[in-house]
């Protein structure tokens, strides 16, 4: 075999290259087959193979002639485990409801700001109309709550 080109190393789930330039000076050249250690094999001078994990595999090459006779190699590669995506912590909810102003805004508006706030929307009095701005608020803007509290609004 003139030139050879098997990796030493690799990481589960990335496919890597291996390739082969047979020689014989009597014959001509025949199949050339790999295995690869993990179950899997390929034909050809030049090829690809992905491990789905991490260990340390031979892989065999064979290459032979048209009359039969065969050459071998088997060395050996170091697959490491694939890197495990770092996963983004998880929301955290708000350990206290401050109550957001919400005298001039109309009620969705007040609504989104309450949610906002982790707070929620309480008893509604006073003119109820699509225009309807809130008026009074209890508790007033700033009063630290435990979440899901409920701020009371008075209409316009």
């Amino acid at each position: 075999m003139s030139t050879l080109s098997i990796p030493t190393s690799g990481i589960a789930g990335k496919p890597l290259a291996f390739s082969v330039s047979p020689l014989d000076v009597w014959s001509a050249l025949g199949a050339t087959s790999w295995t690869f250690g993990d179950g899997a094999t390929a034909n050809g001078t030049s090829v690809t193979h992905t491990y789905a994990a991490a260990g340390i595999y031979h892989v065999t090459l064979t290459s032979a002639d048209v009359l039969g006779n065969t050459t071998s190699t088997s060395p050996t590669i170091t697959i490491a485990p694939a890197p495990t995506a770092m996963q983004p912590p998880a929301p955290t909810k708000s350990a206290t409801c401050v109550v957001p102003r919400l005298t001039d805004k109309k009620v969705k508006a007040a609504k989104k700001a309450l949610q906002k706030a982790d707070c929620k929307l309480g008893k509604l009095t006073g003119k109820k109309s699509k225009s309807a701005k809130v008026t009074k608020q209890s508790p007033k803007p700033g009063k630290v709550l435990p979440p899901g509290s409920k701020v009371n609004v008075k209409l316009d």
